[in-house]
Parts: structure tokens; C-alpha cells; sequence
């Protein structure tokens, strides 16, 4: 199997479908846009050279170089998603010069692999989740803050896991600070989950949410998700995730950055926590504002429901008015709040 297919089996972002930029015969049904504060969304597409109904490029690299050409932009990130009235949506994200970038680590550069007992159960799942995937068997039991699959086989080895990761958190660690294979930084994000020290391995995956490779990145937000499912009690337990990193995230230049950080604080605002939310509304109004008016609904939900909760308008009616694409009522009265307070929004 491809390596970068067990990579895939590993992350198992399965609310995530990006389709890559590459050979597609579509046209650019919907252009999109993050990161600006001085271009113009209209600025950024005449950058990329691209308009609606334009067939699709087949390099994004190619369009980025375009973005990146104007001085205003230190970086330009593309992505395209499948689809929109068989059309592809189109991420145009910028980092423009004078802004804040989200800042990852360097790209660690030691020869380390797992130590060599992970490393066999880790081989062993990786077959036994191929062969599931070519089953059709993709369902996974997330309640007790661990993946546990559908497929009897891939399920034994990870209850293998409980037993063994213990033990190693520690250099699991450290594999994420200094391993330069980002496949087995993703493997220790992915192990990390099935330690009953969620202290210790909340720390560590915080750290991986900065992750030179995007995919450790993801890895690290799903498995942060699965921890705080359930709460213990006890020196080693986690009551809370911290939420600095993911705020941080949302300024990123990464199209899935922003997407799954806002998943990620959508449901660790549930409860409506006041301090949170008020830092959200200090550092993070623009980014929000940006994801919730994106057209493909899956994408700016989350968004807008964190607006929504800013805002402090009821639950049902932020749900209801994004259901019948009334999203005026959130993003007014977000507006409101920001000329009352003196605040500068970029949506």
C-alpha cells in the first residue's frame, strides 16, 4: 500500500473532503476567499487569474505564485473542494504582508522511529485498517476517546494500543518535537489518543497543532477532539482542552486549519463558557466572519455558529436562520457589536 494512503487511514478526517488541484476536468464553480485584510476578494481573484466558470487550473502551485506576486502577500494558499453543481469551490487564502502568520515549528530533522513495539502493532493496523477500507468497513466507536473500528481485526490491534502506549507518552513526545518523518509524527499523534495520561498527551498534541506538516496538524486537532469526549478525574486527567492554538489556527494560511480549529471550538463552546468567548470575540472576529458568509454550508457552519454564540443570540435561532440562509441576523449584529467597541472586521 502507498504510504501516503495509510497516512489517510490514520488521520481518518472523514468530515474533510478536499480534492487536490491536480488533472481535475471541472470548472471553478464557486471562488472563495480568507486572510485578506487589505485585497479585495474581487483583487484576489484577478490575482489568481481566475473567474467563475474558468476550467480548472491543473497546477496550484501556478496560482499561488500569481497571488504571491503581489506585494501585499507574503504567502497564498489554494485548495479546491468537490463540488458545487459539478464545479469545483475554490480557496484563495492569503498571509498579507503586515499581518499576523501563524507560526509553525521548523521541520524537525532527526532519523527517529517509533520505539519498535509501537512500531509492530502500528504495522498490524495499518494492515488490518486496508483491509477494512477494502471491505467497505469505515465506521469507528468514538465514546471512550479512542478510535475502536467496526472491523473485529483493526479493533483487536487498537485495543492493543490501551495496553501498550503508556508506557512510551513521553517519547511519543519527543518523536513530535524531533522525528523528521512526518508519518511517524502522525502515528504518535494517532497513539497519543489511546493513553489514559490525557495530561501528558494533551500537552504534547498542543504542540503538534504547530506542526510543519499539515496533515500532523489535522491529526493532532482530531485526536485533541477525542480526548476531551470523556472527562476523568485524577492528576492525569483533562477537564478542559486549552483553546490558545486553535485560535491561533484560525488566522492560519491553511484552508483546513481554519476549517477544523472552528469545528474544534464550535463544540468546546457548547456550554456558552464566557471567558472563551469573549477571547474569541477580541482576537478572532475577522477569520470568523470570513469562514461564516463562504457559500458551501458545511464549511461556514461552524463559524457562524461561534458568531452566533459572540453575539449571544439563542441557540435555535442561529440554527434556524443558517438553515433558511437568513445569515444576516448573526453577521448584523456581529457588526453592530464591533462599531460599538471600536473594532476593525475585514468581512
Amino acid at each position: 500500500m502507498a504510504s501516503s494512503f495509510r497516512a489517510l487511514l490514520l488521520i481518518a478526517l472523514v468530515a474533510v473532503a478536499i480534492t487536490p488541484l491536480a488533472a481535475q476536468f471541472a470548472n471553478v464553480a464557486i471562488i472563495e476567499t480568507y486572510g485578506q485584510e487589505k485585497l479585495s476578494p474581487e483583487r484576489l481573484s484577478r490575482l489568481a487569474g481566475l473567474r467563475v466558470g474558468d476550467p480548472l487550473p491543473p497546477n496550484k502551485t501556478d496560482i499561488e505564485q500569481k497571488i504571491e506576486s503581489s506585494d501585499d502577500v507574503i504567502r497564498a494558499h489554494v485548495e479546491g473542494h468537490c463540488c458545487h453543481d459539478d464545479g469545483i469551490v475554490l480557496y484563495l487564502g492569503v498571509l498579507e504582508a503586515g499581518t499576523r502568520p501563524f507560526a509553525l515549528h521548523s521541520p524537525p530533522a532527526e532519523d527517529l522511529q517509533l520505539p519498535v513495539k509501537l512500531e509492530l502493532v502500528h504495522q498490524r493496523l495499518l494492515r488490518a485498517l486496508e483491509t477494512a477500507h477494502d471491505r467497505g468497513v469505515t465506521a469507528e466507536d468514538l465514546t471512550k476517546g479512542y478510535p475502536l473500528s467496526a472491523h473485529p481485526d483493526a479493533r483487536r490491534v487498537q485495543e492493543t494500543l490501551v495496553l501498550l502506549v503508556d508506557p512510551f507518552v513521553e517519547e511519543l513526545g519527543v518523536l513530535l518535537r524531533r522525528a523528521a518523518d512526518e508519518q511517524v509524527r502522525s502515528a504518535a499523534v494517532y497513539m497519543l489518543a489511546y493513553s489514559s495520561n490525557r495530561r501528558a498527551a494533551e500537552a504534547h498534541l498542543q504542540y503538534a497543532l504547530r506542526d510543519f506538516h499539515p496533515d500532523v496538524r489535522r491529526n493532532a486537532l482530531r485526536t485533541l477532539d477525542l480526548i476531551r469526549r470523556v472527562p476523568g478525574s485524577g492528576p492525569n486527567a483533562v477537564t478542559e482542552i486549552s483553546s490558545t492554538w486553535l485560535m491561533e489556527m484560525l488566522h492560519s494560511v491553511t484552508w483546513a486549519d481554519r476549517l477544523e480549529a472552528a469545528r474544534l471550538l464550535e463544540r468546546l463552546t457548547a456550554a456558552r463558557p464566557e471567558g472563551l468567548l469573549t477571547t474569541l470575540e477580541e482576537r478572532c472576529l475577522t477569520p470568523l466572519g470570513q469562514m461564516a458568509t463562504w457559500k458551501t454550508p458545511e464549511h461556514a457552519a461552524a463559524a457562524y455558529i461561534l458568531l452566533g454564540r459572540i453575539a449571544a443570540i439563542p441557540e435555535d435561532d442561529i440554527r434556524v436562520s443558517f438553515r433558511d440562509n437568513n445569515r444576516s441576523l448573526v453577521l448584523d449584529a456581529i457588526r453592530k457589536r464591533a462599531q460599538e467597541k471600536r473594532r476593525f472586521l475585514f468581512f
